[in-house]
């Protein structure tokens, strides 16, 4: 399903100028998101998923790096599919809320969810146009 979500997004990029995404395949960087995004003058990066799973299928590796980036200052990310409910979900890493020791992890909430969406292609749009920004 997340390369159904790339298909999508590149479509919508596609017919709008103020969009430039670009999919990051690595396999030298562990975590790197899928995606690198500039939407009408902001960049951020995106990590797009399909899981419903513990941490919406994003790996120890994906975590460290969103964390890291987003305590540099910069902008990342996640679209989720949820394949059950037919919802994306657009949410980002609270960092300060991953511990990594056993136990506490399951009791906080480490992700706050900024949009929810019926999954379509008009909503994919909606919910990538609004992705918060920084102005510079």
């Amino acid at each position: 399903m997340e390369k159904n979500l790339w298909y999508q997004l590149n479509l919508l990029q596609k017919q709008d100028k103020a969009w430039h995404m670009t999919r990051i395949e690595s396999s030298t960087i562990n975590g790197i998101p899928d995606v690198h995004a500039c939407v009408n003058g902001s960049s951020f990066w995106l990590e797009l998923k399909s899981n419903e799973d513990k941490n919406f299928g994003l790996s120890k590796y994906q975590i460290i790096w969103q964390i890291d980036y987003i305590n540099a200052g910069g902008l990342v990310y996640n679209l989720v599919f949820a394949p059950s409910q037919r919802l994306l979900k657009l949410m980002r890493i609270l960092p300060s809320m991953f511990t990594f020791c056993s136990g506490k992890e399951d009791k906080v909430e480490r992700f706050e969810v900024l949009d929810t969406v019926k999954y379509n292609s008009e909503n994919l749009h909606k919910i990538i146009k609004s992705i918060p920004i920084r102005n510079n």
